[in-house]
């Protein structure tokens, strides 16, 4: 008896480790099942703030973009409207220039033509005063020459009317 008290005592000792053990194994696994969900919240966690922040650095990355050719579209468009203005204004000045040669060519004309007009004039009166001086030679000669000689002259002058 006293063995078999020492044995149920024993026993029970080894069902009470026994216990004990897979308390701490259940704990254990409890533990070691919370630390995981802990750390697969934490992944969770870490990715979506990972997300967020890629999303946020996106969104930075795409208004810097758009900044960028914004600033660049209206550097394009200043240089354009700059070069419209130049082309313009070169337009403008080849148009006066082009009045101002026109203006100065038909002032040449005018000149021209009234000197010619002026030429004209005194070459009609020069014609006028030569064909008066022969006129007033030839009567001249013709009162200077004796009657008979008269004659003979008359058919060699010819005066242009």
């Amino acid at each position: 008896m006293e063995k078999e008290k020492q044995r149920h005592e024993h026993d029970q000792i080894v069902e009470e480790h026994r216990a004990e053990l897979q308390k701490i194994r259940a704990e254990r696994n409890n533990v070691i099942q919370a630390s995981k969900e802990q750390s697969r919240q934490d992944k969770e966690a870490l990715a979506r703030i990972n997300r967020e922040e890629s999303m946020h650095n996106a969104e930075v990355i795409a208004h810097a973009r758009a900044a960028e050719l914004n600033a660049a579209m209206f550097k394009r468009n200043e240089v354009r409207k700059v070069e419209a203005d130049a082309r313009e204004r070169k337009l403008r000045e080849k148009e006066l220039m082009i009045a101002h040669m026109q203006q100065r060519t038909e002032e040449r004309q005018r000149e021209e033509s009234s000197r010619a007009d002026d030429y004209d004039k005194m070459l009609a009166d020069l014609e006028r005063e030569e064909y008066d001086l022969l006129v007033a030679i030839e009567a001249h000669r013709v009162r200077a020459t004796p009657p008979r000689h008269r004659r003979m002259l008359s058919h060699r002058v010819r005066l242009p009317i």
